[in-house]
């Protein structure tokens, strides 16, 4: 049985890997919006299809890789 904390530390990484996508086509959608209120709609699009990408990104890497693993790979350095 898998601890607590094994299961929060995974899912604080699963949202994070989530919610890169996500934001990045909030940021997207929101400049199209301000630029062009009438295409309120093609911003929800985007905004829509990021979090979408996002549950795939995140639940490929947590299948493949498992979130943490995949994390700390992002994370390490290497002492030169």
């Amino acid at each position: 049985m898998r601890r607590l904390s094994d299961i929060f530390v995974e899912l604080i990484f699963w949202l994070a890997i989530f919610a890169s996508p996500l934001l990045l086509a909030i940021a997207i959608g929101l400049i199209i919006y301000i630029s062009h209120e009438e295409l309120w709609w093609l911003a929800i699009l985007i905004c829509s299809i990021g979090f979408v990408i996002g549950i795939f990104a995140a639940e490929r890497i947590r299948r493949k890789y498992g979130c943490a693993a995949y994390m700390g790979r992002l994370f390490s350095s290497k002492d030169d």
